[in-house]
């Protein structure tokens, strides 16, 4: 990927996009101009919300730290009005995966910005920092990506463009506040931030000294702020060296307080979490034995609009995941593709009358399709337990935490009985749709329990008010007991939670072709 560029021209608002970075400190936003296959920035926000500091030991975000986000998020949406919204990706990350109450802030927000909004694991937003330096710095060596974030802090050893280890660690600037309270800075509370820094630490220390690597380099508001106060202090704007850090923490403990802090280069917003920022990267030093750290102006944004660009290429890292996990369970890719093009036939049918042709929502249906039997690798009895358990916990790159709750439903509920989808897969439009697309799903795969190629069937399914009908031609009907009887449970399964199954054995004659019966679009409840 090319360099991003400031201030190139604009050439109409479907080649725009936007990629929004809710931090725990800070929200950012990047707007760019896709062309001749590449980015140019074109404008960004950053605003300080401190979402961090309005979490509780419980995990509640409180009702201020809720409302300064929704906040800066509404000056946000001004700016993307004139953008598709499929033109625009936001995530979270540490807050937002730790609170329990998150879906109260998402669904507010999500209704503002009008997109959905993707929560990152912490691997995932260790592998989007990497992928945003790496495309930054196309000829990099083996190197330590380090990014220092309010709530977490992000470690990633990779080469060229593959990340070879990624970790997320609990440790960001704004929990380490609880060491210098009220911006208090002392001798003690730098040696309680540094020891629990080091602590954290502890159990990936061994692993990444082992591995080792050529450069070090850091990135995001933290270190460029370190950085910057180092290269102001020493008039040169080399790397963070060991002993140029090591200055630091007497400097600080001397003015005493972060509100008194006056170093050149130091921003005003910065100095509340400059000494934790300062305690982390001493502890990162000091454990991992690093003797200088360059800095990288990318990270997470740019890794996110590099992941926009590659799906504008066509290549979705996602599928790649998908695919890793057959071939690491060893799953029957044959089974795994008929029942997925039987999905993909029946979706076709309905997709318009059922408001299911959305990408995302087909892609969702697929890779349940493809990944049902993924549980075979634990055990046959509650296959549907084991597949959803592997596809919530597996790390799969490219998946934010909602998706994968998503394709843990679906394959949960792929077979026998019927749980509705609830408020954590998302709004209650979305529930309704991915409900249909669970009913395709589990007739794709009754409709292959035989396992034979031999056996073909011609499905059709159409819809009829609140009622989806399968047809089947007779003989292929009267052909197989088996399925009569199995079509017949799942008839029975479905009208247990009000969905109504129209299984029509009857000869057809007259089949309506696929846009006939998308015209007839229904409106049941799922």
């Amino acid at each position: 990927m090319a360099a991003i560029h400031p201030q190139d021209p604009v050439s109409g608002n479907d080649q725009l996009f936007a990629v929004i970075d809710l931090g725990s400190n800070s929200f950012h936003m990047i707007i760019a101009e896709f062309g001749d296959g590449s980015f140019r920035q074109i404008g960004k926000l950053k605003e300080k919300v401190q979402l961090a500091s309005g979490l509780s030991a419980a995990g509640i975000l409180s009702a201020p730290a809720i409302d300064r986000g929704l906040e800066c998020l509404a000056r946000f949406a001004d700016r993307l009005q004139a953008l598709p919204a499929d033109n625009v990706r936001v995530v979270g990350t540490y807050t937002l995966r730790e609170a329990r109450n998150a879906e109260e802030f998402l669904t507010r927000a999500e209704a503002l910005l009008g997109c959905g909004i993707e929560v990152v694991s912490g691997q995932e937003e260790a592998r989007l920092i990497f992928s945003g330096v790496a495309h930054y710095h196309p000829d990099l060596e083996r190197a330590l990506v380090v990014d220092i974030g309010g709530g977490s802090t992000e470690l990633v050893i990779g080469k060229h463009f593959e990340a070879i280890r990624v970790d997320s660690l609990a440790l960001g600037c704004i929990t380490a506040q609880k060491f210098f309270p009220d911006g208090h800075i002392t001798a003690s509370g730098f040696r309680g931030a540094i020891e629990q820094a080091r602590v954290q630490l502890a159990p990936i220390t061994r692993q990444y000294r082992q591995l080792g690597w050529q450069q070090a380099i850091g990135c995001s508001g933290t270190i460029q702020s370190i950085h910057q106060v180092l290269s102001n202090t020493q008039s040169a704007s080399g790397p963070i060296t060991a002993q140029g850090l090591s200055g630091l923490a007497p400097v600080l403990i001397e003015q005493g307080h972060a509100d008194r802090l006056e170093l050149p280069g130091l921003s005003a917003d910065r100095r509340e979490i400059f000494a934790p920022g300062v305690a982390i990267l001493t502890a990162l030093f000091e454990q991992l034995s690093i003797d200088s750290m360059t800095l990288s102006r990318a990270s997470l944004r740019e890794g996110l609009l590099v992941g926009l660009q590659e799906n504008l290429a066509g290549r979705d890292i996602r599928e790649q995941a998908i695919d890793a996990l057959l071939q690491r369970f060893s799953l029957d890719g044959v089974h795994a593709a008929r029942v997925e093009a039987t999905a993909a036939e029946l979706w076709q049918q309905v997709a318009t009358a059922w408001q299911l042709d959305e990408p995302l929502l087909k892609k969702y249906l697929l890779w349940a399709a493809r990944l049902h039997e993924l549980g075979l690798a634990i055990n046959f009895q509650r296959l549907q337990k084991h597949s959803a358990y592997i596809a919530r916990h597996a790390d799969m790159p490219g998946f934010s935490q909602r998706q994968k709750r998503v394709l843990s439903w679906l394959l949960d509920n792929h077979r026998r009985r019927i749980v509705r989808p609830d408020p954590s897969l998302g709004n209650a439009d979305l529930q309704v749709r991915l409900g249909r697309l669970l009913r395709i799903l589990r007739l794709s795969v009754v409709l292959h329990l035989n396992r034979d190629d031999e056996i073909r069937y011609s499905p059709r399914l159409e819809v009829r008010g609140q009622e989806l009908v399968l047809i089947l031609p007779e003989q292929e009907w009267q052909a197989s007991p088996l399925l009569r009887a199995e079509l017949e449970e799942e008839r029975i399964l479905q009208s247990g939670i009000g969905w109504s199954l129209v299984i029509d054995p009857a000869a057809r004659r007259d089949i309506p072709s696929p846009s006939e019966g998308a015209a007839d679009s229904g409106s049941d409840k799922n």
